[in-house]
């Protein structure tokens, strides 16, 4: 978790590199449940963050449709 905060990168995402590039899953499975839980899925997150900086689609309803079934909250 320092290292996450010094470099600014999720720890989740540093503990899965980790199982990725060693294979040594199951130590890393073991961290990442010592991790404390996040509020909100990254998914969820992203999504949020896009749709609050999403001013327009123009005309395109079928743009609309489509981002409304890909991203959503």
């Amino acid at each position: 978790m320092q290292t996450g905060q010094r470099l600014n990168i999720d720890p989740g995402h540093i503990v899965m590199s980790f199982g990725y590039s060693t294979r040594e899953w199951p130590l890393a499975f073991a961290a990442a449940k010592l991790l404390p839980q996040q509020e909100e899925k990254p998914a969820t997150l992203v999504n949020r963050i896009l749709w609050q900086q999403l001013t327009t689609t123009g005309d395109d309803a079928q743009a609309l449709a489509y981002l409304k079934a890909v991203a959503t909250i």
